[in-house]
């Protein structure tokens, strides 16, 4: 049996590297908010943190996850 780990509202924020997924067998579900519209972030950051998600996916395309929040549809 695998596990999967959903993560959720990162908003900018770099947390969800934290996460142990070393485990290949391990699907890893973003769920989406990758962006924040409405705060005094530095926009680079954010950027950066989302480019770094969408490397995860491409370097793990079969246990890596990503949909859309209503915060990525702004």
């Amino acid at each position: 049996m695998s596990n999967i780990i959903t993560i959720g509202d990162i908003h900018g924020y770099a947390k969800w590297r934290d996460i142990e997924t070393d485990n290949n067998e391990t699907t890893i579900v973003f769920l989406g908010d990758y962006l924040n519209p409405y705060g005094s972030y530095d926009y680079d950051d954010i950027l950066n943190n989302l480019a770094d998600i969408i490397d995860y996916k491409r370097n793990n395309m079969e246990r890596v996850i990503l949909l859309l929040g209503n915060n990525d549809l702004h």
